[in-house]
């Protein structure tokens, strides 16, 4: 084993000399692709109280050395923020805020998946010596469909700590522990379901044919460990701490059982039942039927193909499947959002693993180039139309006219925002969240409680979670209230301040 790392490693090194620049162009293409989606969206006011507010609100606190407190809640209530997911990785975040404000987890998420695109192109290296396959795998993986649902909704820290599986497993391969530990630790850091994932991702390593040595498989053993307690202290102790007034997200899974070892003991239990968890709509709608075949389809047409010849891989999906799939809410079994991002680098792994069975260098080719083609026409495919409720098309079609118009004044807009002071307490509709969270007090409108101001879009936007007749109405309650003060009205923005005499 040590005589084919050195090998590989030096088969690496006289690869990275030869490539020079060509990842690199690889990566600048598709970092112009995915901002062209993400950063795109937040100029053109496409992003959303729920995520990204709630993360630039909990940045903005980090920054000014406060804790963070999530007011954003469409209920009215407040917990800390890492009540609503465990991520102490947003502290490493701001430095980054100074710089960039408001567009900072964007970039970071942008850059989260290029770093693991070049990731799977040093592991596509060390392991198949190929270096215009490796340049194929890195576009393959670039073009599966969970990166692009991830990057038009918002921001989320499990996108990043799917960017790092890859250099984790690199740097498991190339012996590296040190590091590995880090890229481990900074997995963890990032949700609580991460640790979860990083048991099945270890048991499925230990498996593999590339980690047979002792030594290897003593460490990858402690790192299964040393996530499966980090993820029973973080549910078990933590969660409750910070929360122990509400539901948490084993709430989705309430149909299973009313705590984690209840919905454990009967998934296991009862495999009839759980196996058709894994195609069933077990809701009475049925509008719902058909989304849980359309993740296994795009599964399958995005690479899926070497699950069956590395079903180790397989083993890594395992709880993927079980969160998407066996949640009682319908947003989590499809393709959208960013619930299908731990996919992306899962597949590519199997498929650079299953590409070092085949010993025809041209074989290899021939195969890398069908699987990328087929998964460009998938993605393409589901970008246009899907299944899968609640796809908003115009957030994810970057290579369309409609995706960069607005149906409001984008500089209007900002210069109204400006007229709001920060830290002033403000309540908003979803879209002007991101824009806002300059404050400790930020409300999800009609949530208003003690703001000081209240901003509303206008115009053909989001109302959630109101109907659209219930917040015209209420917009008129208010303009008519003396409670109020116009400080702007104009088709795109009001601006309603309370008096204060």
């Amino acid at each position: 084993m040590t005589g084919t790392r050195r090998s590989n490693i030096t088969l690496e090194g006289n690869s990275v000399r030869r490539l020079n620049y060509r990842p690199f162009l690889i990566m600048i293409f598709f970092g112009i692709v995915y901002s062209s989606v993400s950063l795109v969206n937040h100029i053109l006011f496409r992003t959303y109280a729920l995520d990204l507010g709630m993360f630039n609100q909990a940045l903005h606190s980090f920054s000014r050395f406060r804790q963070a407190i999530f007011t954003l809640d469409i209920e009215g209530g407040e917990l800390t923020y890492f009540a609503t997911h465990f991520s102490p990785i947003s502290f490493l975040y701001v430095p980054f805020y100074y710089l960039f404000g408001s567009y900072t987890l964007l970039i970071i998420q942008i850059l989260a998946i290029l770093g693991g695109g070049y990731g799977i192109f040093r592991y596509s290296l060390i392991s198949t010596g190929n270096r215009t396959l490796s340049h194929i795998v890195m576009i393959f993986f670039f073009g599966i469909w969970g990166i692009y649902s991830a990057l038009s909704f918002d921001f989320h820290n499990n996108v990043v700590g799917a960017m790092l599986l890859p250099w984790f497993i690199y740097f498991l391969r190339r012996g590296k522990r040190w590091s590995c530990l880090i890229i481990f630790s900074l997995i963890l850091m990032c949700q609580e379901n991460m640790a979860l994932w990083m048991v099945f991702i270890t048991a499925g390593l230990l498996f593999l044919p590339g980690f047979k040595g002792k030594r290897e498989r003593i460490f990858i053993a402690s790192l299964l460990i040393s996530s499966f307690i980090w993820f029973i202290i973080v549910m078990q102790i933590i969660g409750p701490a910070l929360n122990p007034d509400r539901a948490n997200q084993l709430s989705r899974y309430s149909h299973l059982g009313g705590s984690l070892p209840a919905i454990v003991l009967n998934i296991v239990g009862h495999p009839l039942q759980t196996a058709r968890l894994l195609f069933a709509n077990i809701l009475e709608d049925e509008i719902y039927s058909g989304i849980k075949r359309e993740l296994h389809l795009m599964v399958l047409l995005s690479g899926g193909i070497a699950l069956i010849f590395r079903p180790q891989y397989l083993i890594m999906l395992i709880p993927v499947y079980a969160q998407k799939l066996f949640a009682n809410d319908y947003a989590l079994w499809g393709i959208n959002y960013q619930y299908s991002i731990e996919f992306a680098p899962v597949l590519a792994l199997a498929m650079v693993d299953t590409l070092s069975l085949i010993r025809k260098p041209v074989l290899k080719l021939a195969i890398m180039i069908m699987v990328t083609l087929v998964t460009y026409i998938s993605t393409f495919s589901v970008t246009e139309s899907r299944i899968s409720k609640w796809y908003t098309r115009v957030n994810a079609r970057f290579y369309s006219a409609e995706h960069y118009r607005t149906n409001i004044d984008i500089i209007s807009v900002r210069r109204a925002i400006r007229l709001v002071p920060d830290n002033v307490p403000v309540s908003v509709n979803s879209e002007l969240a991101p824009h806002l969270a300059r404050r400790q007090k930020l409300y999800h409108f009609p949530i208003i409680k003690d703001a000081e101001y209240i901003l509303l879009l206008q115009g053909n936007r989001s109302t959630y979670p109101l109907t659209e007749k219930e917040y015209r109405e209420m917009i008129t309650e208010l303009r008519n209230s003396s409670e109020y003060l116009i400080e702007n009205d104009d088709p795109d923005i009001l601006i309603l301040k309370v008096r204060k005499d």
